[in-house]
């Protein structure tokens, strides 16, 4: 047990440093104000995204880590255990681009045009990013693994000796899983224990490598998270995400909500409105001035996710990061 006076020193001495490197240290803010009212993200964060399936979970989770890649150099590790990697390329390619959306992948509309811009500019841009894809690995065991050999060899190559020397010097790492439920850790659990126990090594992870995990998870029919209350007393930050309904009951076309619930880092916030567009997974603050295409002003409209889109022609959208 250390003394109090000890580790005040050592406190000290680390806020020290991180006041050398404030981008390294200082919470990142999204622009998305229902997030940013959180205090927005640092590194090595444990963020849990939650919400019911098609509510916008994943555009949300895309944002976040974009936010945080876009401030320095990080490495994205996107675990993809309910999409395909071609589903997260589409993803990726409809977030970029301004003509090229997710529906007119499904539909195979894309024309000449769209396959060249694809090549010309999206594929070049992805290829400036540290982002990867793994739709193999379906074990928290083997994600944590993955994620600490990868942070060895770069204490191996740098002549780093220690965790701390990574922790100031290295290439922060940024893994997002994308179906928390499906995890496949301890198989001769109940589901609410094996849940438990996999939360439990992504907090130690976060804590010992500063390994930042945006996770997103299902809600059950009950609202809450499938098998394990471990996430909401785990994550930092943990956010909830829904459609937006009408007086009728029906979701409202291109508008979502969020909350954020008890957290280790904030305090909570009730459900905020923010635009969503599923087909370039993109999200935005809704504003209270639209324009249509005239540039007129139009008042007391609903947003759409038309709004969230340029009107010119193919433009990439460099909110990636080299």
């Amino acid at each position: 047990m250390k003394k109090a006076h000890v580790i005040s020193a050592e406190r000290r001495e680390e806020l020290i440093l991180w006041h050398k490197n404030p981008l390294r240290y200082r919470p990142i803010k999204t622009g998305l104000f229902a997030f940013d009212r959180s205090g927005g993200i640092k590194f090595g964060t444990y963020v849990v995204v939650l919400g019911p399936d098609k509510a916008g979970k994943t555009a949300v989770a895309v944002k976040i880590a974009l936010s945080l890649g876009s401030m320095m150099n990080c490495l994205l590790r996107i675990y993809a255990l309910e999409e395909s990697e071609a589903d997260w390329i589409d993803r990726m390619v409809s977030f970029m681009s301004t003509t090229i959306g997710r529906t007119r992948i499904m539909n195979l509309e894309l024309k000449t045009e769209d396959f060249d811009h694809w090549a010309q500019d999206l594929t070049p841009a992805l290829q400036e990013t540290w982002i990867e894809i793994e739709s193999q690995v379906w074990k928290a065991s083997e994600i944590i693994k993955n994620e600490i050999a990868s942070i060895q060899a770069e204490m191996k190559e740098k002549g780093w000796k220690t965790i701390e020397e990574y922790k100031e010097k290295g290439i922060p790492r940024i893994v997002m899983i994308d179906g928390f439920q499906l995890l496949g850790d301890f198989p001769e659990e109940s589901e609410n224990d094996k849940l438990t126990k996999i939360s439990r090594m992504l907090m130690e992870a976060r804590s010992k490598w500063k390994i930042t995990f945006v996770v997103i998870a299902q809600l059950n029919k009950a609202g809450r998270a499938y098998g394990s209350e471990a996430v909401y007393k785990d994550a930092n930050l943990l956010l909830e995400i829904r459609r937006k309904k009408g007086m009728d009951g029906q979701p409202e076309r291109g508008l979502a909500q969020m909350a954020v619930l008890h957290n280790r880092q904030s305090a909570p916030y009730p459900f905020m409105d923010f635009m969503m567009d599923g087909d370039h997974s993109r999200v935005a603050n809704v504003g209270s001035v639209v324009l249509d295409n005239n540039g007129d002003t139009i008042e007391d409209r609903e947003p759409h996710p038309d709004d969230l889109r340029e009107s010119h022609g193919p433009v990439v959208n460099h909110n990636f990061w080299k």
